[in-house]
């Protein structure tokens, strides 16, 4: 039964199919300052009310990472909460929330959204009497923000004496259609409706199921998992279920098809055009029932009307499920030639995973982050997509055996909550930090590969003119080598990575995320190679090898804005720079941006009569560039000496 328990955990990591977490560290991971309360979280007691307590981050009880955070509440009654304010809000929108609770005492999740007239509706997420049988639980709940909302405070409480600790919080917008990145493995999973073949901890899980047509989290828990084979597609469900017995399961006594039973449903939009679908139903007793859907044709004799037509009861395809004490899975493999795929690194596939509970006199539908006015599964353009991710590119054999020594993973984690030393303009969608620091020294180079465009040469001497004044002697090369000796700065387009840094890249995550996010998405890693190198007082940071990889030059010119501000951030002073006593670090990291709006304006606030010309503005000050996504080079061509 251990397996149950591992999948309904890591629910907590399907960060990746959601839109990025909006709360800041929100695992609860790092006290910079040791007072007890994770970095970006406030404590707020209520000492008026007659509240008292004590925070800690705590080792040993956490629901993933490192730390959890403890509230030990001292007093009979008043909150005692830690809370976060001035996160941004989306007017008229719909959010999830959810956190992980385990407690012995009373205890509140809520957030409060604030309108432009500064009153605000509050919204409770989950409150309760301790969590059941003190053990971990997740609680999530929707809302929709008011038409004129412009923040939010987000709320963690204590409200009687004892001890509660939280972890993993998340405030994420809905209104997009969710992706996930589904790996292609070369060994298939046994198809028996048992989900403990180990091959299932390669995907990620997907949660939550919302109710169709009613914008809240769907009760009892649903976990659905998609991995790939060169020639399958495979789709696991995990059906949390309290009375199994109550579960209506008469398809074969009645002749009548499955979806009439207690079932899960997997629909495809295989060329991602919205017009059309498969649809695969699988019972708990594994009785099954399939049907194609085309997109709507004219029909050969003119005065009939475009109608859709359907295929039902597909073939080649197989299933297979379980039934436990407390809980149904599902596993479903479906071909990809029954679906007139060639599937490929990057192959985007509309997929809607539903689950329809039903008992004799009741029937609740649910389905993964699909959200709908309408009471019907088929809305293909409102359906979440998967990405697949080929079983090439993958690290070199030397590569691979210094990551497995120093026990770190080749692939890009889930999107990480940002800190507040990032005060970083556009704030970037994805960080993730190591414990670890990069020394840079006081000479270094750009390299950029042969066949470098305008713009990566107009970047790397921005970039040079930034490290120039912050103490850094930098030169260029048209060069893939990096040196040990010094602080090198690789700019590159995914295309044209030097040999010799591919082994200490995510080749295979780079490709799917440039082939979602477009061409003006960029990864920046700062710290790539082995440990020892830099600073005699930092024999434990990694060596100062700092690859920027964009999707095209653009993304290029897009991370290097990034990095500039990256390195003014940590900058020490310039009296200090050559003090052989005082390190230029930067936080090793990777970064992961692209822009969240396609179509974006120009807002200059200059002096005066605003007469200074774009080149000046773009030589100056070009992080007005970056922010609203402009190109220098293309607003030369249109205002050459234009006042702006």
């Amino acid at each position: 039964m251990r397996w149950i328990w591992v999948w309904v955990l890591t629910i907590a990591s399907v960060v990746g199919a959601l839109e990025p977490n909006l709360l800041t560290n929100g695992g609860m991971e790092m006290d910079a300052n040791c007072d007890g309360l994770a970095d970006g979280w406030m404590a707020e007691v209520h000492r008026q009310e007659g509240g008292e307590g004590l925070f800690a981050l705590d080792p040993q009880v956490k629901v993933k990472g490192k730390f959890s955070q403890r509230i030990v509440h001292t007093s009979e009654r008043g909150w005692v909460r830690a809370s976060q304010m001035d996160i941004p809000a989306q007017p008229h929108a719909r959010y999830l929330f959810r956190c992980w609770v385990k407690a012995d005492c009373r205890f509140l999740l809520i957030v409060y959204a604030f309108r432009n007239s500064d009153r605000y509706d509050t919204f409770v997420i989950a409150q309760g009497m301790g969590t059941t049988g003190g053990e971990w639980q997740l609680f999530s709940g929707i809302f929709r923000t008011p038409a004129n909302a412009r923040s939010f405070k987000v709320s963690l409480i204590t409200d009687s004496k004892g001890t509660a600790w939280f972890d993993e919080a998340e405030l994420i917008l809905l209104e997009r259609p969710p992706y996930a990145l589904v790996p292609v493995v070369k060994e298939a999973p046994k198809l028996d409706g048992d989900l403990s073949d180990p091959i299932w901890q390669r995907a990620e899980p997907l949660t939550p199921f919302i109710a169709l047509g009613m914008e809240k989290v769907a009760e009892p828990v649903t976990v659905a998992k998609v991995l790939a084979t060169p020639t399958h597609l495979f789709v696991a469900f995990w059906c949390a279920e309290p009375n199994p017995k109550a579960m209506r399961l008469r398809t074969q006594e009645s002749g009548e098809p499955a979806y009439r039973d207690e079932c899960v449903e997997v629909y495809l939009d295989p060329e991602h055009r919205h017009d059309g679908f498969y649809q695969f139903v699988v019972t708990p007793k594994g009785n099954r029932w399939s049907q194609r859907i085309t997109s709507a044709r004219w029909a050969q004799v003119w005065w009939l009307l475009p109608r859709p037509t359907w295929q039902i009861g597909l073939d080649n395809w197989q299933a297979a499920a379980r039934i436990g004490e407390n809980f149904w899975s599902a596993e479903i493999a479906i071909p990809f030639p029954l679906l007139g795929l060639s599937p490929k690194t990057g192959t985007t596939i509309g997929i809607n995973l539903c689950r329809s509970r039903k008992g004799e006199q009741t029937e609740q539908n649910s389905a993964f982050a699909y959200l709908t006015t309408q009471p019907t599964f088929q809305r293909p353009e409102r359906f979440p997509h998967i990405l697949l991710q080929g079983i090439g590119d993958m690290v070199g054999a030397a590569s691979a055996a210094k990551i497995r020594k120093e026990k770190t993973k080749p692939w890009i984690a889930s999107p990480q909550t940002l800190v507040p030393n990032f005060s970083i303009v556009p704030k970037p969608q994805r960080i993730l930090l190591r414990d670890q620091k990069v020394v840079l020294t006081t000479q270094a180079k750009i390299v950029l590969p042969s066949g470098a465009t305008a713009l990566e040469r107009v970047v790397a001497e921005l970039l040079m003119d930034t490290l120039r004044k912050v103490g850094i002697l930098a030169g260029r090369e048209t060069s893939g080598d990096i040196a040990e000796s010094r602080s090198d700065f690789v700019l590159t387009t995914f295309d044209r990575i030097p040999v010799s840094v591919r082994p200490l890249l995510p080749l295979r995550d780079l490709r799917t995320f440039f082939a979602q996010r477009g061409e003006e998405a960029y990864g920046l890693f700062v710290g790539t190679g082995g440990k020892g190198k830099g600073h005699k007082k930092a024999r434990n940071s990694l060596s100062a090898s700092i690859v920027l990889v964009g999707a095209s030059a653009k993304g290029v010119f897009n991370g290097v804005q990034t990095l500039r501000q990256l390195l003014w951030l940590n900058a020490p002073p310039l009296e200090a720079v050559t003090d052989e006593r005082v390190a230029f670090t930067l936080p090793a990291c990777e970064i992961w941006d692209y822009p969240d709006l396609k179509l974006r304006g120009w807002h200059i606030i200059a002096p005066l009569r605003h007469e200074f010309f774009v080149s000046h503005l773009a030589a100056t000050q070009p992080h007005y560039f970056e922010c609203t996504g402009s190109e220098p080079l293309e607003a030369f061509k249109l205002f050459p000496q234009r006042p702006f």
